[in-house]
């Protein structure tokens, strides 16, 4: 006697497995998540994590109708019931492939996040949070999409509706978009970073936070400056943050009345200067050239710390040891001047001096 497609020992065949499949399930579960998880978790493969995250991720629903999906192997249902058992498994089977899916975004997003210091945290986190909301909307509609198509529902005119709703949001929104695209390339190309000192244009400041749409930046004079992060990448941007050392150039002239040996000993004068002080390297020292006050000289060195201070003090004790060294050597510095050379033409003061004898000393003719 068959009931509802099997004998009753078929009946008892296809639950014993039913039974044995979840079960098995089961055990293996709990040894993976308890007597594993320790070897696991020491290991320096993420891989293996990933697995056991996943495994976490399994629910007892999923392994149930699996279970009950296998066990029906040994009857013979109506067609109609098969239909029916094979749309709910696939039904679950899409559910749980799509709790994977976002266990494998949660585990990447964490993975990522990881090694990163609280500056670079605060600079990504609005990223990373687009980049989850839209991973997990993707997979999502996915899921709903396959479950719809596999319920037998024409998906092709829902599809071709979300795209044209997706090409009308896109232009409504380009702006935002484009700001939005060009957070992710500051992300990833990391052309600068919270923290750092930066000079766009005439603005010189410090990045305080990298938003979606906006960067905003602590300027030298106190406010704060807003860029959109498209604006931002075409502009040239100087990040002294990076800078590994600074390029000191700077010019002094000295009077016409120096001595030629006095001149030509200034460039080795500038030499002994520099390399007397600490964190510096030196590059040049030429006469330039002769201008209206007098003999310019140019000089050029480079500071090894990049800190600006340290380099304003540094250039403070060259200055202060060259006028210490063109005081003791009688060299004097030039300062502008203005010399005016009259000269009388001879027919006019000839002119002059009779007009003088005619009207007298007395003033009468």
């Amino acid at each position: 006697m068959e009931v509802y497609g099997g004998s009753p020992a078929r009946w008892a065949l296809a639950a014993a497995v039913a039974v044995a499949v979840f079960a098995g399930l089961r055990v293996i579960r709990h040894v993976i998540l308890t007597r594993l998880k320790g070897v696991i978790e020491r290991t320096t493969n993420v891989v293996d994590d990933l697995a056991l995250d996943l495994v976490r991720g399994t629910g007892w629903p999923f392994v149930l109708v699996l279970s009950v999906f296998v066990g029906s192997f040994f009857l013979a249902p109506p067609p109609g019931h098969a239909l029916v058992l094979r749309r709910l498994f696939t039904i679950f089977l899409f559910f749980q492939v799509g709790a994977w899916a976002n266990r494998v975004i949660s585990f990447a997003v964490g993975t990522y996040l990881k090694d990163k210091s609280p500056g670079e945290l605060g600079s990504r986190m609005a990223v990373v949070a687009l980049f989850n909301f839209f991973a997990r909307l993707v997979v999502w509609s996915v899921v709903v999409l396959l479950i719809l198509d596999n319920l037998g529902i024409d998906v092709t005119t829902l599809i071709a509706g979300l795209g044209v709703g997706g090409i009308a949001i896109g232009l409504a929104l380009q702006s935002v978009l484009r700001d939005t695209f060009a957070s992710l390339s500051i992300i990833l190309d990391k052309p600068f970073e919270v923290g750092d000192f930066v000079i766009i244009d005439e603005y010189a400041g410090s990045i305080e936070e990298i938003g979606l749409k906006t960067t905003r930046i602590r300027s030298v004079t106190g406010e704060q400056l807003v860029f959109g992060n498209d604006d931002l990448l075409s502009c040239r941007i100087r990040n002294l943050k990076r800078m590994e050392e600074r390029r000191v150039l700077f010019s002094f002239t000295v009077g016409f009345e120096t001595g030629n040996d006095a001149l030509a000993g200034v460039g080795a004068m500038m030499r002994e200067i520099v390399e007397s002080v600490e964190h510096t390297r030196f590059d040049r020292a030429h006469l330039k050239e002769l201008v209206a006050d007098g003999v310019a000289f140019e000089v050029a060195y480079y500071v090894t710390i990049p800190d600006y201070n340290l380099m304003r003090d540094v250039h403070e004790r060259i200055c202060l040891e060259l006028h210490r060294r063109f005081h003791q050597a009688g060299i004097r510095f030039a300062h502008p001047t203005r010399r005016l050379l009259m000269e009388e033409e001879p027919e006019a003061a000839g002119t002059a001096r009779r007009a003088v004898k005619r009207i007298g000393p007395s003033g009468r003719r």
